[in-house]
Protein backbone atom coordinates (compact mmCIF):
# COMPACT_ATOMS: atom_id res chain seq x y z
CA UNK A 1 0.00 0.00 0.00
CA UNK A 2 0.96 2.99 -1.24
CA UNK A 3 0.59 5.37 2.22
CA UNK A 4 2.31 2.43 4.40
CA UNK A 5 5.21 2.76 2.10
CA UNK A 6 5.15 6.50 2.45
CA UNK A 7 5.57 5.62 6.48
CA UNK A 8 8.21 3.51 5.74
CA UNK A 9 10.11 5.91 4.59
CA UNK A 10 9.79 4.39 0.93
CA UNK A 11 10.63 7.96 -1.18
CA UNK A 12 8.73 6.06 -4.64
CA UNK A 13 5.50 6.50 -2.37
CA UNK A 14 6.29 10.14 -0.85
CA UNK A 15 7.20 11.90 -3.87
CA UNK A 16 3.67 10.21 -5.15
CA UNK A 17 1.75 11.52 -2.51
CA UNK A 18 3.35 15.01 -2.79
CA UNK A 19 2.79 14.90 -6.27
CA UNK A 20 -0.78 13.75 -5.48
CA UNK A 21 -2.09 15.01 -2.63
CA UNK A 22 -4.48 17.25 -3.37
CA UNK A 23 -6.37 14.47 -5.33
CA UNK A 24 -6.19 11.83 -3.09
CA UNK A 25 -8.42 10.21 -0.58
CA UNK A 26 -8.27 6.96 1.50
CA UNK A 27 -11.14 4.41 2.28
CA UNK A 28 -11.92 3.44 6.13
CA UNK A 29 -10.30 0.51 5.19
CA UNK A 30 -6.97 1.98 4.21
CA UNK A 31 -7.27 4.25 7.53
CA UNK A 32 -7.35 1.28 9.93
CA UNK A 33 -4.68 -0.60 7.58
CA UNK A 34 -2.56 1.86 8.41
CA UNK A 35 -3.11 2.13 11.98
CA UNK A 36 -2.27 -1.20 12.89
CA UNK A 37 0.97 -0.66 11.93
CA UNK A 38 1.68 1.39 15.07
CA UNK A 39 1.70 1.19 18.55
CA UNK A 40 -0.38 3.90 20.53
CA UNK A 41 2.63 6.34 20.91
CA UNK A 42 3.32 6.38 17.64
CA UNK A 43 -0.19 6.89 16.53
CA UNK A 44 -0.57 10.58 17.62
CA UNK A 45 2.14 11.24 14.65
CA UNK A 46 0.11 9.42 12.47
CA UNK A 47 -3.57 10.14 12.81
CA UNK A 48 -3.02 14.13 12.12
CA UNK A 49 -1.87 12.90 8.74
CA UNK A 50 -4.70 10.57 8.31
CA UNK A 51 -6.55 12.74 9.03
CA UNK A 52 -5.40 15.04 6.11
CA UNK A 53 -7.16 12.63 3.81
CA UNK A 54 -11.05 12.96 2.43
CA UNK A 55 -12.35 9.63 4.05
CA UNK A 56 -14.27 7.47 1.85
CA UNK A 57 -16.89 5.24 4.18
CA UNK A 58 -17.93 1.75 3.51
CA UNK A 59 -21.61 1.77 2.54
CA UNK A 60 -23.70 -1.15 1.38
CA UNK A 61 -23.45 -0.54 -2.27
CA UNK A 62 -19.51 -0.72 -1.89
CA UNK A 63 -20.43 -4.04 0.21
CA UNK A 64 -22.50 -5.42 -1.85
CA UNK A 65 -20.08 -4.95 -4.99
CA UNK A 66 -17.36 -6.34 -2.59
CA UNK A 67 -19.33 -9.62 -2.45
CA UNK A 68 -19.69 -9.78 -6.36
CA UNK A 69 -15.77 -8.77 -6.70
CA UNK A 70 -14.53 -11.30 -4.30
CA UNK A 71 -16.64 -14.20 -6.33
CA UNK A 72 -16.02 -12.97 -9.82
CA UNK A 73 -11.66 -12.07 -9.22
CA UNK A 74 -11.57 -14.45 -5.36
CA UNK A 75 -9.73 -11.85 -4.02
CA UNK A 76 -9.11 -10.90 -0.74
CA UNK A 77 -12.10 -9.24 0.99
CA UNK A 78 -9.70 -6.11 2.17
CA UNK A 79 -8.50 -5.97 -1.59
CA UNK A 80 -12.31 -6.30 -2.72
CA UNK A 81 -12.62 -3.95 -0.46
CA UNK A 82 -10.51 -1.06 -1.71
CA UNK A 83 -11.28 -1.77 -5.66
CA UNK A 84 -15.49 -1.73 -4.48
CA UNK A 85 -14.99 2.18 -3.12
CA UNK A 86 -13.15 3.47 -6.40
CA UNK A 87 -15.50 1.94 -8.21
CA UNK A 88 -18.30 3.05 -6.29
CA UNK A 89 -16.70 7.10 -6.08
CA UNK A 90 -15.62 7.12 -9.43
CA UNK A 91 -11.89 6.95 -8.39
CA UNK A 92 -8.67 5.45 -9.86
CA UNK A 93 -7.40 2.49 -7.18
CA UNK A 94 -3.40 3.70 -6.73
CA UNK A 95 -1.71 0.25 -5.62
CA UNK A 96 1.38 -1.17 -5.78
CA UNK A 97 -0.08 -4.45 -5.54
CA UNK A 98 0.75 -5.83 -9.12
CA UNK A 99 -0.01 -9.24 -7.70
CA UNK A 100 -3.35 -9.10 -7.78
CA UNK A 101 -4.34 -5.93 -9.53
CA UNK A 102 -3.46 -5.29 -12.97
CA UNK A 103 -3.42 -1.82 -14.53
CA UNK A 104 -4.93 -2.77 -17.89
CA UNK A 105 -7.06 -5.52 -16.98
CA UNK A 106 -11.08 -4.51 -16.43
CA UNK A 107 -12.80 -4.98 -13.98
CA UNK A 108 -16.50 -5.29 -13.44
CA UNK A 109 -16.40 -3.24 -16.46
CA UNK A 110 -14.49 -0.50 -15.32
CA UNK A 111 -11.49 0.11 -17.34
CA UNK A 112 -8.09 1.99 -16.19
CA UNK A 113 -9.10 1.58 -12.93
CA UNK A 114 -6.07 0.33 -11.41
CA UNK A 115 -2.59 2.64 -11.12
CA UNK A 116 1.02 1.19 -10.12
CA UNK A 117 2.80 4.05 -9.93
CA UNK A 118 6.42 2.32 -8.73
CA UNK A 119 7.57 -1.08 -8.37
CA UNK A 120 9.47 -2.59 -5.39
Amino acid sequence: MILIDHFNNIHQATDFIKQHYHECCISAITRAEVLVGFDETEKSSVIPILNGFELLNIDKNIVDMTAQFCQKYRTKLPDALQVSVAICHNLILVSRNSKDFKENQSYLGRENLVLCPYVL
